[in-house]
């Protein structure tokens, strides 16, 4: 996906070079998704004494994930930008594991302001251009490590609005009804809609619907509805991972 002909080798091997010089850091620990290692096979084979880079399976189980971040505790975590799509269960996953996530960063040698805007609005910290040269890579490479952000003085930020601070939805519908309207959101209906398939009136619709923008802090109903299921989806793959591990 981010290989492209004639220059299929060159962020991977620009990405090898920034991290190995990052000297004054320490050991630096580093996780990289199987997706995104797979296009830079050399960041495994470096054998720089400064830092530690090693792979997690981007198809992992949550339960194997957390527990493989436990155990390795990496300063940076750099991800495929297909990953971005189940940003809310990865972000839960790295919190869970004691990680930090303003350290969770997308890279990509090919980066537009769609991906920068789904990266801000997913909760990813910054965006790492592999095709840049190995100075600029590696002073990005640092500035994550500082918790300093490219996004955050980013031009696109003068004319997109930026996104609300997304906190937990799961407890925003109060009742069933809640949860039906929402869900019929996600599916793209409208309000009269709506009335019809969850039985009530459409002007119970809009005061239950306004209702749970205030409660969320959000503007946008569809966004709303959308980070709703993200966000409940990922809650019952935690919950179930927890009884897993309880049993052993």
């Amino acid at each position: 996906m981010l290989a492209r002909s004639g220059r299929a080798h060159r962020p991977a091997a620009v990405l090898t070079e920034a991290i190995s010089c990052i000297r004054f850091l320490g050991r630096l620990r580093i996780e990289i998704d199987s997706l995104l290692a797979g296009r830079c096979p050399e960041l495994l084979t470096t054998g720089h004494p400064d830092f530690a880079v090693g792979v997690f399976d981007a198809f992992i189980s949550p339960w194997y994930l957390r527990t493989l971040l436990e155990t390795s505790r990496p300063e940076v975590i750099v991800v495929d930008p297909a990953v971005m799509v189940a940003s809310f269960l990865l972000l839960e996953i790295v919190r869970g594991a004691g990680c930090r996530v303003d350290r969770v960063v997308v890279g990509s040698d090919q980066i537009t302001d769609v991906m920068k805007v789904q990266a801000m609005r997913g909760g990813f910290f910054d965006l790492v251009d592999t095709s840049r040269p190995t100075e600029g890579v590696r002073h990005r490479l640092e500035a994550v490590h500082h918790v300093r952000s490219s996004l955050a003085d980013d031009r696109l930020w003068a004319t997109v609005a930026k996104p609300t601070a997304i906190g937990n939805l799961v407890l925003v519908p109060h009742d069933a009804i809640d949860v039906e309207i929402l869900e019929s959101v996600a599916l793209g209906l409208m309000n009269d809609d709506i009335a019809s398939v969850v039985h009530v009136a459409p002007q119970t619709v809009r005061n239950r619907m306004s209702g749970m923008l205030q409660r969320s802090g959000m503007s946008n109903r569809t966004e709303m509805a959308f980070t709703y299921l993200g966000q409940t989806m990922t809650m019952r793959m935690i919950q179930g991972m927890d009884r897993f591990r309880s049993r052993d």
